[in-house]
C-alpha cells in the first residue's frame, strides 16, 4: 500500500480537470486563509496582553498596542478592543482615554468614580469609515464588588459613540491605548488584560 502526499496547487489542479471548483475558505497556514482567489486575514484574536499596568496618582499611558498598517484596509472592517482593571483610592473620580492613531491624538474619555476598590471593564468597536477616519463605539461599566460580578454587581454604565477624523491614517501602522488623563495623588488606576478582535474581512 503506497500513500500519495499531493501539494494543495496540485490538489486544485486535480479537482479542477475533474470539472470541479474550490471556491469555500482552505486553511493554507494558521494567519492567512483563501477564498477563491482572495487571501485574507482570518477573523480572531490578533493581540492579548494579560499583564498588570498601573498609574499610581499620575497620568500617562496604561497599555498600549501597535496595529499594522492595513489591518483595516478597507472601509467597514473593524475590531473589537475589550479591556478591565480595578481603581484603588478613595479620592476624586478619575478619567481614562480610549485612543488610537499614529501619535495617536483620536480619543474618547470615560470616567471611573470615586469608591475605593472598584473594577472596571470596557468593550470598544473601532470601525474604519475611510482611509483617514474610523468611529470608536464603546461601553463601560464599573463595580464595587471584591471580585467582578457585571451581571447583577453594575454601579455605573456609561455607553458613548466618537468620531476619529484626527491623526488616522489606516496606511501606516496605528497605536491604540488606555491612557489615565487624571487621577487624585493618592489614587491608581490599574489594567489588568487587553484583548484585541478583527471581526470581519
Amino acid at each position: 500500500m503506497s500513500i500519495e502526499i499531493y501539494s494543495m496547487d496540485e490538489l486544485q489542479r486535480l479537482i479542477r480537470e475533474g470539472g470541479l471548483s474550490i471556491n469555500a475558505p482552505e486553511l493554507i497556514d494558521p494567519i492567512f486563509q483563501t477564498g477563491g482567489a482572495e487571501t485574507y486575514k482570518a477573523s480572531g484574536v490578533i493581540h492579548a496582553d494579560f499583564a498588570t499596568y498601573t498609574k499610581a496618582g499620575a497620568t500617562g499611558v496604561l497599555n498600549t498596542y501597535e496595529l499594522p498598517l492595513d489591518t483595516l484596509d478597507i472601509d467597514g472592517k473593524f475590531l473589537r478592543v475589550t479591556a478591565w482593571g480595578t481603581k484603588t483610592g478613595a479620592g476624586a473620580a478619575a478619567t481614562i482615554q480610549i485612543r488610537t492613531g499614529t501619535t495617536p491624538t483620536g480619543r474618547d474619555t470615560m470616567t471611573l468614580h470615586s469608591a475605593t476598590n472598584r473594577h472596571w471593564t470596557v468593550e470598544a468597536y473601532i470601525i474604519r469609515i475611510s482611509s483617514t477616519h474610523c468611529d470608536l463605539s464603546w461601553s463601560a461599566h464599573e463595580t464595587t464588588q471584591t471580585s467582578v460580578d457585571l451581571s447583577s454587581n453594575i454601579n455605573y454604565g456609561q455607553r458613548r459613540y466618537f468620531a476619529l477624523t484626527t491623526d488616522t491614517n489606516w496606511g501606516v501602522a496605528q497605536t491604540i491605548d488606555f491612557f489615565v488623563a487624571s487621577i487624585n495623588g493618592g489614587d491608581s488606576v490599574t489594567q489588568e488584560g487587553l484583548i484585541i478582535e478583527l471581526l470581519n474581512n
